[in-house]
């Protein structure tokens, strides 16, 4: 229930469109997104960069670190 909570907490903090960007990506891909939202796939991949870095500065590891 922690992790969740936390997650929700990144999520919240997040601007509008990046909040916007995280929650399609749970449920879709970016070539989904592309299509649903009218924005670039870079433009996309940007925000998830973007995403994954909020996630990185409150304390969720990265991928693949130990």
């Amino acid at each position: 229930a922690s992790l969740r909570m936390d997650v929700a907490t990144v999520l919240q903090r997040l601007p509008p469109e990046l909040r916007q960007v995280a929650e399609l990506l749970q449920q879709h891909s970016v070539a989904e997104i592309v299509r649903m939202t009218g924005k670039s796939r870079s433009a996309i991949r940007y925000a998830a960069r973007q995403i994954r870095e909020a996630f990185v500065e409150a304390g969720f590891e990265h991928p693949g670190t130990d």
